[in-house]
């Protein structure tokens, strides 16, 4: 499919009431850097995220955002994650 006909499924599946995504916001912020992606000049050859590209990235930045979420939460001070692992297995947070 080219990039056109994709970004029009995309926005199709975003307006139907009765679909739902895992993690919307990680979807749409994809769809949005796919359809503003410019291309690369790359091994003397023009090239263009893909759609599943720009989706790993955003679902990455967002996983990431909810674990740092959850450890400001979680933890009485910001302590590097292989304290707070070390602190945890110990259940002194529990």
């Amino acid at each position: 499919m080219d990039k056109k006909s994709i970004l029009k499924v995309l926005n199709s599946l975003f307006e139907e009431p009765n679909i739902l995504f895992e993690s919307e916001q990680a979807v749409w912020r994809s769809l949005n850097y796919f359809r503003n992606a410019k291309p690369i000049k790359s091994g003397g050859k023009r090239k263009e995220a893909e759609f599943s590209d720009a989706l790993i990235v955003n679902k990455a930045r967002y996983v990431a955002d909810k674990k740092t979420q959850y450890l400001r939460v979680r933890t009485p001070l910001i302590l590097p994650l292989s304290k707070y692992l070390e602190l945890k297995s110990h259940r002194r947070f529990e």
